[in-house]
């Protein structure tokens, strides 16, 4: 393993982490036994915005080098190294395992409609201070068009899942059951920090109209929150975006199910269509035609499984979702512009003057969407 990866401030949980990758990339990368030995049969490279440590976990793409396969094409895996934090209830948003239990979950499974599924996971090992995951590589699409009747084929596949009638015969203690709720009531607690008047350079985002739309959010909180609760719940992803889906041969692979648990009707498409386009992964121009195409999906996908809740109620829970999702980013969003503007460049991989004029953009979309859910939760 080339120690160029592993900087001098690289935190002690990591470099254990790294240091367990010695005994599970081996028979992962399908190397001969021993070929490990030498450290020169493998290497791995952090991958972009993965944190390298400063948050929970970080991620690694892992790769055998030509000698260690003799003349074999070179193969690689995925290594998320997640911090432990013993003091998290299972329930608890941030619970450090969960993402290990869920890829061998049989409810999480049996819930997961044909055209969807996990990553393969190898090998997983749990540390003092951390839980290494090894697995499956899926890269990038290849070229795959991420058009708008691709991503209505994806919230039809998450409708089916939520919608499943069958839905957890036994909820795992791990499962969340608030993520909404509990991101937008933090939300709407830092409403006065997050609305005082912003520097100049992000005074766009942060307008006095769109601190008066999101105060509103924020003032009828509880009043979204009961509307989505009053609808029934389901299996839900939670961090369900375009760059945590990957299409494979004829299914699309779904990661990171770190968040995974129960949800309303509604929670998952809304942040499919929120977190998405805060990525810069649709273009401004057509926010309209993502919107309508990942709803309309994804009713579909509930009409496949016979889920009965009506297209009305749908998008109720739908508006009301949306604006508490957004809500909840630009609060996290506001202090990494003000303080770290690189960092939100190198997670979205575009220039922070770029990403400044799309958000605008999409708060200017999502205000309309607020309203909405604003007049149909008081009908």
């Amino acid at each position: 393993m080339g120690g160029a990866s592993v900087g001098v401030g690289t935190p002690g949980w990591v470099r254990d982490g790294l240091n367990a990758l010695t005994g599970l990339v081996p028979a992962a990368l399908g190397l001969e036994p021993g070929d490990d030995a030498s450290g020169d049969s493998w290497d791995l490279d952090l991958l972009p915005g993965s944190g390298g440590g400063s948050f929970a976990s970080v991620v690694y793409r892992v790769f055998s080098l030509p000698d260690g396969l003799a003349g074999v094409s070179p193969r690689s895996a995925i290594a998320k190294i997640i911090r432990r934090q013993d003091e998290q209830e299972p329930s608890d948003v941030q619970f450090w395992r969960r993402e290990v239990e869920a890829y061998s979950s049989k409810e999480i499974t049996r819930v997961v409609p044909e055209g969807l599924r996990l990553p393969v996971c190898h090998a997983s090992v749990d540390l003092e201070e951390c839980t290494v995951l090894l697995m499956e590589d899926l890269g990038l699409d290849g070229g795959s068009a991420r058009t708008s009747g691709w991503y209505a084929n994806f919230a039809r596949l998450l409708g089916r899942m939520n919608g499943n009638r069958d839905g957890v015969r036994q909820r795992p203690s791990w499962f969340t059951t608030d993520f909404v709720g509990d991101e937008a009531r933090w939300a709407a607690s830092l409403v006065a920090a997050t609305m005082a008047p912003p520097p100049n350079w992000i005074a766009r985002l942060y307008s006095e109209r769109h601190r008066r739309e999101l105060t509103d959010v924020a003032n009828n909180c509880d009043r979204l929150l009961a509307a989505l609760d009053s609808l029934p719940k389901g299996v839900a992803h939670l961090d369900a975006f375009s760059r945590n889906v990957i299409a494979r041969d004829n299914d699309l692979a779904l990661l990171d199910w770190a968040l995974v648990g129960e949800a309303p009707i509604g929670a998952d498409v809304a942040g499919l269509f929120v977190i998405t386009a805060a990525h810069l992964d649709v273009p401004s121009d057509d926010l309209a035609e993502f919107e309508a195409a990942v709803f309309d999906g994804y009713v579909a996908g509930l009409r496949d499984v016979g889920c009965p809740v009506a297209t009305d109620d749908v998008r109720m829970a739908f508006a009301a979702a949306v604006a508490l999702r957004h809500l909840g980013f630009l609060t996290r969003c506001r202090p990494l512009l003000v303080d770290n503007p690189d960092a939100i460049a190198a997670i979205v991989g575009q220039p922070v003057e770029d990403v400044l004029k799309h958000l605008v953009q999409l708060a200017d979309h999502v205000g309309p969407i607020a309203e909405e859910s604003a007049r149909r939760i008081n009908r």
